[in-house]
């Protein structure tokens, strides 16, 4: 099960960005690297900016989407490209945070 456009809008963005809350507090993620809680949390408030649905009403961002490097900047405060935004894709693919399809990254809900 993905999120869709309700859940975004059900958010309450209070900032600039979105940081979901339990990817830093939940012991669920305790293992995953920092750098990738960041990464999920650009590409997350891509979604919420920026964000694209399919026809089961699934958001989901494109994976060169340019808000993802500026979102991810802005929450990391370093220096990132593309290439840093699809390494951390992969990873977080691989640790089952997102789904990705072709160039298309879905959010998995718990």
């Amino acid at each position: 099960m993905y999120y869709t456009k309700q859940d975004l809008k059900d958010i309450n963005m209070t900032g600039d960005y979105y940081m979901p809350e339990d990817l830093l507090k939940s012991p669920k993620y305790k293992q995953v690297r920092l750098e990738a809680k960041l990464a999920y949390a650009a590409l997350y408030n891509t979604a919420i900016k920026n964000g694209q649905e399919d026809d089961e009403g699934n958001v989901y961002v494109i994976g060169n989407d340019p808000l993802n490097v500026e979102f991810l900047h802005l929450i990391a405060n370093k220096r990132v490209d593309q290439d840093k935004i699809d390494g951390y894709v992969e990873e977080l693919d691989h640790l089952n945070l997102i789904d990705k399809k072709g160039n298309s990254i879905y959010f998995n809900k718990d």
